[in-house]
């Protein structure tokens, strides 16, 4: 006999033997299915009137949420039904089959109460897996199916990423009403200590709540059972991924108004940023979902920082376009360059160097010399007409003279042109240093903006209040108003004040005597009168100090203070 065919021999006898083995059975068990199978209709309610209710508690054991869908606004989450009641009809006694206490049927073998979960969103309605159901001797049925539950939420993220939102899940018999099956629970019917911990929510709050609905159609009641819960997001990934960058790159745009203006990256570095910003709005709002009736403070947040990168840029523009300008091709207003050469310095705290315009006793001193050379040289045209009417100079020497003032009249007209040129070099000075504060005021207007729309987002999500980013709102109102006013009003000290003892202050009664002179005199003007009377005369400022300070102790006599 060849190898193979002994094998195959072997094989045949081995199956023959497993084939005709006798298959033993528990007598007990089987006595036991077949008595409570006999006469049990699994369409019939197990109570022994039909005016009485089958009493079915509901619970609820969640293992792990799977999905938090914010734009659909659907979770879906594993959990485990735990539904129990009692049906005589499956009761025994135990010692009469050999201690048997728990017996498992079939789901379609025996009366189950129809739940369902009202809000599921899942294709089939009913996503519990049909498993055995455990029946006790004394006539306790406990069904617990495993189910993918997947239904909806309605969610606010108002506050999105410190946002928490609070679902439930509706279970309630669909055919029956409360006086054919009565949902019931306990306070240990929603079990979560067996909850998977999730990487991006966290539960903070369980609840389970049995409700009794009437209806108008009819006249019974309705129970059902609501398992609510209430989820909190953890931000660490959201502020890492979302928030600081926002924040570093919305910085960056303070950058943009350090740069000088010769540098030419001005604009398309604030550009870059916007386009930045606009990734990370589109960002949120993929998340969030399409409804008018909440917007995330974070996408208003994105909203403030794009407005803010908007008038950036327009800042940038209006900058180099005041940088580039010349004196052959614009002209400013008189008001305009009161503001950018003299208001908006002073509250930017910007001082220019000394120019030729300060420098009045440098300008008198060139001017005095220009005036005697000049008439060096009328003197000197003078005595060589005259020497060569009479004949004291040959032709030569005068063809030389002549050569002389000649060249005296080229360097003049070079020394006009030169002159015109330094003209046109010093209005463009003026007007980069015209950029220079705009930048500077554009800088600081930003930063107060960057400070206050960040607090007030961070302190709104905290707190959870909309009536920060209106304080916000009003707060930048108030700052923008405050400023034009305070610019309009062009008083760098106050001393219009008028006290009804002691008179006007010192400083005001110099200003209206020296106005009475000269009427075009300003403020500022009679400052830097104070300052050189201060360094060139200290007795006559030794006399203004004591003026000042009879008059502070006037008013501190009038108001019962000390004197100084």
């Amino acid at each position: 006999m060849s190898k193979n065919s002994l094998n195959a021999f072997i094989f045949i006898n081995i199956t023959l033997f497993f084939h005709y083995i006798p298959v033993f059975t528990s007598k007990a068990e089987y006595m036991l299915y077949s008595n409570l199978m006999q006469d049990y209709n699994h369409l019939t309610r197990p109570v022994e009137k039909g005016n009485l209710s089958v009493i079915v508690n509901v619970g609820l054991l969640m293992h792990q949420i799977i999905d938090v869908d914010e734009k659909n606004q659907q979770i879906e989450l594993h959990a485990q039904l735990n539904i129990t009641w009692i049906d005589k009809r499956l009761s025994w006694n135990s010692n009469n089959y050999d201690d048997i206490e728990k017996l498992r049927f079939p789901k379609n073998h025996i009366w189950t109460p129809d739940l369902l979960l009202y809000n599921s969103v899942a294709e089939e309605f009913d996503t519990s897996y049909p498993v055995n159901i455990l029946v006790k001797n004394d006539g306790t049925v406990i069904w617990q199916p495993p189910a993918i539950l997947k239904f909806s939420c309605t969610m606010n993220i108002v506050y999105f990423p410190f946002d928490s939102q609070r679902c439930e899940m509706k279970f309630g018999s669909w055919t029956y009403d409360g006086t054919k099956v009565e949902l019931a629970t306990t306070p240990d019917s929603f079990v979560t200590s067996k909850l998977i911990e999730n990487a991006e929510w966290s539960l903070i709050d369980k609840l389970v709540i049995r409700n009794i609905q009437h209806y108008q159609c009819c006249p019974e009641p309705y129970y059902d059972v609501v398992f609510q819960f209430t989820i909190k997001r953890k931000t660490l990934y959201y502020g890492i991924n979302l928030i600081i960058p926002c924040l570093v790159i919305t910085l960056m745009t303070l950058i943009g108004f350090i740069f000088p203006s010769e540098a030419g990256e001005k604009t398309s570095l604030q550009i870059s940023i916007m386009l930045s910003i606009c990734i990370f709005q589109n960002y949120v709002s993929d998340m969030s979902p399409p409804s008018s009736d909440s917007v995330p403070f974070l996408g208003m947040f994105f909203i403030y920082c794009l407005l803010y990168l908007g008038g950036s840029i327009v800042a940038t523009t209006i900058t180099l376009a005041i940088h580039n300008r010349s004196a052959k091709s614009h002209f400013l207003s008189y008001m305009m360059i009161k503001i950018l050469m003299k208001w908006l310095p002073y509250f930017c705290m910007l001082r220019r160097p000394p120019t030729r315009l300060c420098d009045t006793e440098d300008e008198e001193v060139e001017e005095e010399e220009e005036r005697k050379y000049k008439k060096e040289d009328l003197q000197i045209l003078d005595n060589i007409r005259d020497c060569s009417q009479k004949g004291l100079i040959d032709e030569e020497v005068l063809a030389q003279l002549l050569l002389l003032e000649q060249i005296l009249h080229d360097i003049k007209e070079y020394k006009k042109i030169f002159d015109n040129d330094h003209e046109d070099h010093m209005v463009e000075k003026d007007y980069e240093f015209m950029a220079i504060v705009v930048d500077r005021a554009t800088l600081v207007m930003s930063s107060i903006f960057i400070v206050i729309s960040t607090v007030a987002f961070f302190l709104s999500v905290i707190m959870q209040h909309k009536f920060i980013f209106l304080l916000f709102t009003l707060s930048l109102i108030f700052i923008t108003l405050l400023i034009p006013t305070n610019v309009a009003n062009g008083d760098v000290v106050p001393f219009n004040d008028v006290h009804p003892v002691c008179g006007v202050h010192p400083m005001q009664a110099i200003i209206t005597k020296l106005k009475e002179e000269d009427s075009d005199l300003d403020h500022e003007t009679v400052v830097l009168l104070l300052k050189k009377i201060k360094v060139h005369s200290p007795k006559a400022w030794k006399n203004y100090q004591n003026t000042v300070n009879a008059y502070r102790n006037c008013k501190l006599m009038a108001t019962g203070g000390t004197l100084g």
